[in-house]
């Protein structure tokens, strides 16, 4: 191994550390906290997600 592979290796070793320290619960809170502000744009490109209804039962009239 020449000094420059082992500075290349020991500097992915170090990014590699520090993606791996930080815990699985933050980055799913982090990229729920993303999709949450990109569906918020009104300027968003590409489909638009549909809308699920708040309860099937409320469209429904018990006047019957």
């Amino acid at each position: 191994m020449t000094l420059e592979e082992n500075s290349e290796y020991e500097n992915f070793k170090k990014l590699t550390d520090r993606v791996l320290s930080v815990p699985r619960s933050e980055i799913q809170n982090r990229l729920k906290e993303y999709e949450r502000e990109s569906l918020a744009n009104a300027k968003r490109r590409g489909p638009k997600p549909k809308l699920k209804p708040s309860s099937p039962s409320s469209d429904v009239s018990s006047d019957r």
